[in-house]
């Protein structure tokens, strides 16, 4: 074989063993481009769940902080609400009493025996000698009565609120 022949033998043998080196190496490219978009994909995924997650788990604080914000302004105001009836129902009861039922009451209390009868604007309280203590005044049957009495008012300012 002559050397031009030579020469140009080898010169195809380079060409297509570049070519070769060249089309493996756009296939690494190729391969190498695909893994690192599939792994940016992977990581902006994650990325965005963690944040999707991380402004749910906000939001959600956010939420439950104006619900009980909410609530507690609610049960001030029924605190606030229920003092105002208690003091005006506190106030009227004196009137609500007249020297008939007075008598009435102490009378009552007489049948009890041997003790003190003390009259208070709003009814007796009786004090027998066993030590056993009769308060039959309005005040204390408001403060037995007070639990239902507030219930049944948050219930009737609820229903008028629906």
């Amino acid at each position: 074989m002559p050397l031009g022949e030579l020469l140009q033998a080898l010169e195809r043998d380079a060409d297509t063993e570049a070519r070769a080196v060249m089309a493996a190496a756009e296939a690494d490219v190729a391969r190498i481009d695909a893994e690192s978009a599939r792994r940016c994909g992977e990581e902006l995924a994650r990325a965005v769940r963690a944040a999707t997650e991380e402004q749910r788990l906000a939001a959600d604080a956010r939420l439950a902080d104006a619900e009980h914000h909410r609530r507690r302004e609610i049960l001030e105001a029924r605190a606030t609400m229920l003092a105002r009836i208690r003091t005006a129902v506190h106030e009227e009861l004196p009137r609500l009493v007249d020297d008939v039922l007075r008598a009435k009451l102490a009378a009552a209390a007489g049948e009890f025996g041997e003790g003190t009868l003390r009259q208070t604007p709003t009814g007796v309280v009786v004090e027998l000698a066993d030590g056993t203590r009769i308060d039959a005044t309005l005040d204390a049957v408001l403060e037995r009565a007070w639990p239902r009495l507030a219930t049944e008012a948050v219930a009737l300012v609820d229903a008028e609120g629906s």
